[in-house]
């Protein structure tokens, strides 16, 4: 029992004990806790209410999601450290050393309603493990610490969703896991107000599908066009030394490093999104179909800014860029043989850069293409051997300050009909620079203009 008031209620905490391992019904007090969450959910009907839930036996299994029923209540698991605040000191409510584990097979585990504060828990096998809606509306945060939320059984599965909300999300120190649908999903904006949501997720977002994941997007932001931008951060940085555990003082040591890992899953799609997107310390592997995908996007996506970033062996392409004005930053090494390596089509303004701070990138599928696009691009750091024109420039308006940039590239043509270097039909400025062409009995550089572009 806990008699410390609330500081913003000045009311005593009303605390909701769950134990599936009582012998029930119970009333929701320690002494003689409810044994299913959806009881304890539907006792909780204030604001500020606690819903604490003992690690008990087995797994709580589900039939709906815990959804809050007022504002700003808890979800709170045992198995470490979560504080409430007091008159008199913070309260550690959770210390016990293993946590819950929940699942809703047919549904959302939790729903992040009302600016909800959860921690400590494992999902297992939930149809989608962490869900923002509607009822998340503007100005409100939920926050989520501590979590595992894994794949089990068959079906689609998704870690994460954000669905037409415009609210924000705060996610610490979890791991999502193989998931047989998307690992993190944030699609569409507050129906309201057309606002689109803040997501700042840290910890380990892996998908193997050799192991059990699958080969959906492992990262997909979708429909947040005109939403007022919203800023999605995905493992972004530095792992913190530690986690907020509600008012704990000196937080949690963190235990689950920023981490992207996706092995023949399906990359990173952006799609319709006027989101700023910043994902670092991230590597993806044998993605079926193209590693990175922006289409028809404005705001930006920043991919290895301050953490490494790999891509390796793709079936279909590691970047493509195709329509809308965003601004793309792909900073990180490329190891690509089916595809192109970068493919940029379509854009009508905004940026795309992509390079490799620590040495050069290998492209031996289809090479670079640039075409039918305005704004500026940057593409450097390339040994390319392709069958097709290493490097295919066309029909593009470069209308930024730089216009088309393509720097520090090794080209090797090994078709006797391909040049290495073909520029075509462009307008704007476009510079070569170190740029080292050996073709196979064909033209090395093939310049045909009908417009007039800036050779530099």
């Amino acid at each position: 029992m806990l008699f410390r008031s609330n500081p913003v209620t000045n009311e005593v905490w009303r605390v909701i004990h769950v134990n599936n391992s009582a012998s029930g019904p119970g009333d929701g007090t320690a002494a003689n806790p409810y044994t299913t969450i959806a009881a304890a959910n539907a006792a909780a009907t204030n604001p500020h209410d606690v819903v604490f839930v003992a690690a008990g036996s087995g797994t709580y299994s589900q039939s709906a999601p815990f959804t809050p029923l007022a504002a700003h209540q808890y979800f709170i698991g045992d198995g470490a450290n979560f504080c409430l605040a007091s008159c008199c000191g913070p309260i550690n409510i959770a210390s016990g050393a293993t946590r819950p584990t929940i699942s809703n097979p047919s549904g959302a585990s939790v729903v992040l309603n009302g600016g909800l504060t959860t921690a400590n828990f494992i999902v297992r096998g939930s149809r989608i493990g962490v869900q923002a809606g509607p009822g998340l509306p503007v100005g409100d945060t939920a926050t989520v610490a501590n979590y595992q939320i894994l794949a089990s059984g068959s079906g689609p599965q998704t870690g994460i969703e954000l669905l037409n909300t415009g609210g924000n999300v705060n996610v610490t120190n979890t791991l999502v896991q193989n998931m047989r649908d998307v690992g993190i999903r944030v699609n569409g904006v507050a129906p309201s107000t057309n606002q689109a949501p803040n997501l700042t997720f840290q910890g380990s977002l892996i998908n193997s599908g050799t192991a059990g994941g699958g080969t959906s997007p492992i990262i997909e932001v979708k429909n947040t066009l005109g939403g007022g931008g919203g800023d999605i951060r995905i493992a972004a940085g530095p792992t913190p030394a530690f986690y907020k555990a509600g008012d704990c003082p000196d937080g949690v040591p963190t235990t689950v490093p920023n981490l992207v890992s996706d092995t023949g899953g399906g990359g990173v799609v952006i799609d319709n999104s006027d989101s700023n997107v910043v994902i670092d310390n991230i590597t993806l592997a044998n993605t079926q179909g193209t590693a990175v995908s922006v289409l028809g996007s404005g705001g930006s996506v920043t991919i290895g800014a301050n953490g490494p970033a790999t891509i390796t062996n793709p079936t279909n392409g590691s970047i493509l860029v195709q329509g809308g004005d965003s601004n793309v930053l792909y900073r990180g090494s490329i190891t690509n043989s089916a595809g192109n390596a970068v493919k940029v089509d379509g854009t009508t303004g905004g940026s795309v850069t992509v390079t490799n701070p620590s040495g050069t990138s290998t492209e031996t599928g289809l090479g670079l293409v640039v075409q039918n696009s305005s704004g500026d691009v940057l593409i450097e750091k390339f040994k390319v051997t392709s069958q097709q024109a290493g490097l295919l420039v066309q029909n593009n308006t470069f209308s930024g300050a730089t216009g088309g940039v393509f720097r520090n590239l090794t080209i090797t043509g090994t078709s006797a009909s391909a040049p290495g270097v073909s520029l075509s039909n462009n307008t704007g400025p476009i510079g070569l620079e170190n740029v080292a062409v050996t073709t196979k009995n064909a033209t090395g550089f093939l310049r045909s203009e009908e417009h007039t572009s800036e050779l530099q």
